[in-house]
């Protein structure tokens, strides 16, 4: 996203939220989130103040608090690894794991033969079906 784009976005939430726009904060925003797209910024804004509104109450209307740049960082962060949970490769990529175990105990390596031949299995091993469904 471009900078004039983000901010663009932090304008439209000051007046949302009613507030002058800081001049420190614009910077802060840029720093933090400006790796990210226009829709993920703007979806994260959306949440925040979504999140918000119950706790406020109706004494202080919708957006009258701005959200710090690393609160909507984190609710772009958590959506995106949601979306990969949901995803297909992320399905691909458990089953292969769940593989790579299986096969592993079947024949009958250690620990240490793993660290050894398969880094990157390392720190991989899935909980069992009951525990998952426990927690």
């Amino acid at each position: 996203m471009t900078e004039k784009q983000l901010l663009a976005i932090y304008k439209r939430a000051c007046a949302a939220a009613g507030r002058r726009e800081d001049p420190l904060a614009s910077p802060a925003w840029q720093d933090v989130l400006q790796a990210f797209s226009r829709d993920e910024v703007t979806a994260a804004l959306s949440t925040w103040w979504n999140d918000t509104e119950a706790t406020q109450g109706s004494l202080i209307p919708r957006g009258a608090t701005m959200p710090r740049p690393a609160d909507l960082k984190a609710r772009i962060m958590r959506a995106r690894r949601e979306a990969y949970q949901n995803s297909a490769q992320a399905h691909a990529d458990r089953e292969r794991i769940e593989e790579f175990w299986r096969i592993a105990d079947e024949r009958g390596f250690t620990e240490q033969e793993i660290r050894e031949r398969w880094p990157s299995y390392v720190g991989t091993r899935p909980k069992p079906r009951d525990e998952e469904n426990a927690a």
